[in-house]
């Protein structure tokens, strides 16, 4: 194997920089086991390290998962007027703490007639009087309407 295979397989296994990786196998004349060792005693390498890089992840994923989730709102309607509006992510955290409660209630108000819907926030919808519908400063098309839900009742 090449000089610069064993580096790169080094830098994969130890989560530690080129430079690093290569002053570690030039000092241990180029034994992967040795210098694996040697970052280890250096402190460069640990299992602290990729835990803490599966935490970064982690939390990175979940971040974008909420940000996501913030820009929709879960609302219940009865007889066409809106109930209650919440954020997504309280109503899916609230479904998920509560999932005892949260069903049977879901439940009840279908049977009661409600709709639900996920609207999304982040669209400006602006109309007055008789003037054209504009999304974000843009012309909506024709027949387009000016409701930016899913429903989840049908």
């Amino acid at each position: 194997m090449d000089n610069f295979k064993m580096v790169e397989e080094l830098v994969n296994k130890t989560h530690v920089s080129y430079s690093d990786a290569k002053s570690a196998l030039e000092r241990t004349n180029w034994n992967m086991l040795d210098a694996i060792v040697l970052l280890e005693n250096e402190g460069k390498t640990s299992c602290k390290q990729k835990i803490r890089k599966g935490a970064e992840n982690c939390a990175n994923e979940v971040k974008k998962a909420v940000d996501k989730g913030n820009k929709y709102n879960f609302e219940m309607y009865h007889d066409g007027k809106r109930v209650f509006s919440l954020p997504a992510v309280a109503a899916a955290v609230i479904g998920i703490i509560g999932f005892e409660l949260a069903i049977p209630a879901t439940i009840i108000a279908l049977i009661c007639g409600c709709t639900f819907k996920l609207e999304n926030k982040t669209q400006s919808i602006t109309t007055s009087n008789n003037n054209p519908v504009y999304i974000n400063g843009d012309l909506m098309p024709s027949g387009y309407t000016s409701s930016s839900s899913i429903n989840l009742s049908k």
